[in-house]
């Protein structure tokens, strides 16, 4: 511990002496006159220390460390995509525990109090039966909401009554404001071979913070996938259009073939009243067929306000428990998507041992990104399941790229039960932004075009939705700026 934290303080000294001289000759002008060999070194030099303290530092404390000097990196002048990095696997974080059990889960801010809860499909014995029960982790996180920290698995269902399914299993919780009335309803997902296709939808009856479930509906909303065995729906804004899609993996299996595959739906309705189109295989550029069932997790990876897909799926040799994480980046734009080819475990994500690799993305360490958090590892030594979490060294650096044209950006507060005030100023030339509002299911709520100012001052209300973390983007020509703000 001694040796780690003066490697830390050394590295720290070597990059504030380095960045302050380099800050100076930016600003007095000599950089422009040092060989392009000079500035490409001071440069790379920089970028090791930088990497360096990635590998030594948490982001919380790492971002105090770097200030504006994050801007003589030119790591990223358009995007931050090229600084996605994952922290090396930390097993059973945030108080989590080794288990033995089968559990399908997600995570989802489901008592509106600002931090991502565990909510999970388990499976528990009964005499010579195994059953299937509701577990709920609540977050109680710490250090300002800044550390997750979920406590023991509880029995709270919220009032949910699950649906037989004969001899199927019920995997895949899915939560989505469906209704456009301000809180999170259920999906389920079913594997069976007697009901191909079905999702049970749970309507919440009560609201953003006191959660209630009404009775299961199959299928409704004209869902319909296309007969496969295994639905594992995925609510998420695909087409920016305002309201949710339908996601699932397609499964078929008969003694003469098995099939593999993604399927869509189009929400062709409206954020109030959904209806889905015909369901799609061989969408936004996805491959046609997979060789193992493949379990998808939608989010912004990769901070450049599209959402990529990131897949596990389940083991493959029973002498061998490792599972690559799947990456498909979205190439396209967040109204028109389009998935490069799949990359395997990409931005340092590890393999992992586990019997399936159930990716859950959320934000868990707030800082702005999304980190990754798995529940089905395996240790094959001590013979129980555990969780795995790699942290998300994303540096979000779009408000240092903008500080060439803002003198100053401020919403505030950023946590309330609803309204906020957007504050920019430039000393420079006059400039148009647009505003976007997401929220974590990359569904964009709100979007307003600023004319060109110096000065703006506008109140942004969200008291309509339910209580939880969205997302802000702002947008000038050539720069972006992020951040979020908690609804209570």
């Amino acid at each position: 511990m001694y040796q780690r934290k003066q490697q830390i303080s050394a590295t720290r000294r070597q990059w504030r002496y380095l960045s302050s001289r380099v800050k100076q000759w930016v600003k007095d002008g000599s950089f422009a006159t040092f060989t392009a060999t000079k500035q490409a070194f001071l440069r790379n030099r920089l970028r090791q220390l930088f990497q360096q303290m990635l590998r030594l530092e948490k982001m919380s404390s790492l971002r105090k460390a770097l200030g504006g000097a994050i801007l003589l990196l030119g790591l990223s002048t358009t995007s931050a995509q090229a600084q996605v990095n994952f922290a090396p696997l930390e097993e059973n974080p945030f108080g989590l525990m080794a288990h033995n059990e089968l559990r399908f889960e997600t995570l989802v801010d489901i008592d509106g109090d600002g931090d991502l809860d565990i909510f999970s499909i388990a499976y528990e014995t009964e005499g010579y039966n195994d059953i299937q029960v509701i577990q709920f982790r609540e977050n109680q996180s710490t250090n300002n909401g800044t550390l997750a920290n979920f406590q023991a698995a509880s029995a709270e269902n919220f009032g949910i009554i699950l649906p037989p399914t004969g001899d199927g299993s019920l995997i895949n919780p899915a939560f989505g404001d469906l209704d456009g009335d301000g809180d999170l309803d259920l999906m389920l997902g079913v594997f069976s071979d007697d009901s191909p296709g079905n999702v049970f939808y749970f309507e919440n009856v009560g609201d953003s913070q006191n959660p209630a479930f009404g009775e299961p509906q199959v299928s409704p909303f004209n869902i319909a996938l296309d007969g496969s065995l295994a639905t594992t729906p995925k609510l998420v804004d695909m087409d920016g259009d305002g309201d949710l899609d339908l996601f699932s993996l397609f499964y078929f299996y008969d003694y003469d073939n098995q099939e593999d595959g993604i399927v869509f739906q189009e929400n062709i309705g409206t954020a109030q009243a959904p209806n889905f189109g015909v369901a799609q295989r061989e969408i936004f550029g996805l491959p046609a067929t997979y060789s193992n069932p493949t379990f998808f997790e939608f989010g912004d990876l990769d901070n450049d306000g599209d959402i990529d897909i990131l897949a596990g799926s389940s083991y493959y040799d029973y002498y061998d428990y490792s599972v690559s994480y799947q990456y498909f980046e979205n190439t396209g734009t967040a109204t028109a998507p389009a998935f490069a080819a799949e990359v395997l475990n990409p931005y340092g994500l590890e393999e992992q041992t586990a019997f399936f690799l159930w990716p859950m993305l959320g934000d868990l360490d707030n800082d702005g990104d999304l980190d990754v958090l798995t529940g089905s590892t395996y240790n094959e030594v001590t013979e129980q399941a555990g969780w795995g979490y790699q942290e998300n060294l994303l540096l979000n650096v779009a408000v240092e790229e903008l500080a060439d044209e803002f003198t100053q950006i401020q919403v505030f507060p950023t946590v309330s039960r609803g309204a906020y005030h957007l504050q920019i100023r430039t000393e420079e030339s006059p400039l148009a932004v647009t505003l976007k509002v997401f929220n974590t299911n990359g569904q964009l709520l709100q979007q307003q075009d600023y004319p060109a100012t110096t000065q703006l001052d506008e109140q942004l209300q969200l008291d309509g939705y339910p209580a939880g973390t969205y997302y802000l983007q702002l947008q000038s020509e050539q720069k972006r700026w992020t951040g979020k703000v908690v609804k209570q």
